[in-house]
C-alpha cells in the first residue's frame, strides 16, 4: 500500500518555495518546477528593477513619479509572488502524485459505520510541524519559528540574542551583521529540531544548508540599505528647499569615489562638538565651503576667497557676521538654507568628512513637490 508519507517523499516544500522567493521573483517557482510561470514573474520584476535603479542612479529629477512607483510595485510584487510560489508548488505536489489524493487519505470521507475507530497513527505518520515554515518565521523574527514548534524557552532565548543584537552599541552594518548571524543560527536551530532526518550527517549538512541559505537572505536585505536610504525632514531649517515633513532619498555610496561637491545637501551625523552638546540625531544641511578655502558671512553675503557666492537656493541673506576663517583639510562648511534659523557651522564649526552619511539626491515626497534636489555648477538645481 501506498502511503502518505511515501507518496510525499521528494515532494517540493512549499515555504522552501517561499523563501527561495526572496532572493528574487521567480526562483522559487524554478525549483518548484514551475519555469515558465517563474520567467514570468522574473521578467516582471527585472522591468521594475530597471525603471527603480535608473531613477535612484540618474543625476537629474528623472521620471520620479515612475521610479517611486516601481519601488512600491516591486514591494507589492514580492509579496504576491511569495503567495503564488506557495500555492504553485502545493499544485505541483498534487500532480505529480502517483495515485489518487484520496486513495492516499488526503481527503479522508464520513466513516458510516460508527462501530469502526480510526487506528492510531504509526509515530512516523504524526502530524509535525512544518521546519520551514518554522524556518519563515525565523526569517520575520527570531525566536517567532521555535514558537511556532512549541519550543518556548528557545525562541525566549533567539528572542532575548536578537534583541541584544539590535540595540548593541558600535557601527550600524555591524549590528546588522550580528542581526543576520543570530537569525541565521536561530533557523538552522529549529529547522534541526523539527525535521525528521534519519542519517545524522545529512541532518549535520542541511542545517548548516539552512544557516546559510538565511544568512544569505538576510545579508541580500541589506544591499539596498548600504545604498540608498529614505530620511524625513523634522525641521524647517532647510526652507524652502525642504520643508517641514518631506521625505527625501539619499545616497550612501556618492562620496565613496568622489568628495562633498559646494552645493550638495549632506546629511551627517552629530560631529565630537554637537555630540559633546547632546546631540545624537543626523543632520541635514548644505556644503558650502569646500577645504583649503578662506570662508567668511559678511554684509549678508556668504565669500569664498574674497568671492561673493551666488546661491539661488536662498531666500533671505543672514543677519549675521562670521570669519574669515579657513576650512582645515578633511572638514566642510555647511549652512543650512534658512540662514536665521539652522544651527550649523556658523554656531558650532566645521564638519569632518568622516561623518558624512550621504548626499540627498531626491525629494520624493510629497507628491507635488517630487524631484532632484542636485545642484549643477552654478548653484541651480538640475532638471
Amino acid at each position: 500500500m501506498v502511503t502518505p508519507q511515501a507518496a510525499s517523499r521528494g515532494a517540493k516544500q512549499p515555504w522552501l518555495a517561499v523563501l527561495l522567493t526572496q532572493f528574487f521573483p521567480g526562483v522559487g517557482h524554478g525549483y518548484a518546477g514551475e519555469s515558465m510561470r517563474g520567467a514570468v514573474w522574473m521578467a516582471i520584476a527585472t522591468s521594475l528593477h530597471l525603471i527603480a535603479w535608473s531613477w535612484l542612479l540618474s543625476p537629474g529629477s528623472g521620471p520620479v513619479p515612475q521610479g517611486f512607483v516601481a519601488l512600491l510595485l516591486l514591494a507589492l510584487l514580492q509579496i504576491v509572488c511569495c503567495f503564488d510560489a506557495y500555492f504553485s508548488t502545493r499544485r505541483r505536489n498534487l500532480k505529480a502524485l502517483p495515485v489518487p489524493a484520496e486513495t492516499l487519505g488526503l481527503k479522508t470521507p464520513a466513516l458510516k459505520t460508527p462501530a469502526l475507530k480510526t487506528p492510531a497513527l504509526a509515530p512516523e505518520q504524526k502530524p509535525h510541524k512544518d521546519p520551514w515554515l518554522a524556518v519563515f518565521l525565523t526569517m520575520i523574527l527570531p525566536g517567532l519559528g521555535h514558537f511556532y514548534g512549541r519550543r518556548w524557552g528557545f525562541g525566549l532565548l533567539f528572542l532575548l540574542l536578537w534583541s541584544v543584537s539590535v540595540a548593541a552599541p558600535g557601527a550600524e552594518f555591524l549590528r546588522d551583521f550580528l542581526e543576520a548571524g543570530v537569525g541565521a543560527i536561530a533557523a538552522g536551530h529549529i529547522y534541526r529540531t523539527l525535521s525528521s532526518l534519519p542519517n545524522i550527517g545529512f541532518a549535520r549538512l542541511r542545517t548548516v544548508q539552512v544557516v546559510l541559505l538565511i544568512g544569505a537572505l538576510s545579508l541580500l536585505s541589506l544591499l539596498p540599505g548600504l545604498a540608498f536610504e529614505s530620511r524625513y525632514i523634522p525641521s524647517t531649517s532647510m526652507v524652502p528647499t525642504l520643508v517641514k515633513h518631506d521625505r527625501i532619498m539619499i545616497n550612501k555610496l556618492a562620496y565613496a569615489i568622489e568628495d562633498p561637491q559646494r552645493g550638495d545637501i549632506v546629511v551627517f551625523a552629530a560631529p565630537p562638538e554637537l555630540q559633546r552638546q547632546g546631540f545624537t540625531d543626523d543632520f541635514i544641511k548644505r556644503v558650502v565651503g569646500l577645504p583649503g578655502e578662506m570662508l567668511a558671512v559678511k554684509n549678508g553675503q556668504v565669500t569664498v576667497n574674497g568671492q561673493p557666492l551666488d546661491e539661488p537656493y536662498v531666500e533671505e541673506t543672514p543677519d549675521y557676521q562670521w570669519g574669515p576663517q579657513g576650512v582645515p583639510e578633511g572638514e566642510y562648511f555647511v549652512l543650512g538654507d534658512a540662514r536665521n534659523n539652522s544651527y550649523d557651522s556658523h554656531y558650532w564649526g566645521f564638519l569632518p568628512q568622516e561623518y558624512v552619511v550621504g548626499k540627498a539626491t531626491k525629494r520624493f515626497w510629497p507628491w507635488n513637490r517630487t524631484g532632484s534636489l542636485e545642484v549643477n555648477d552654478q548653484g541651480r538645481v538640475r532638471e
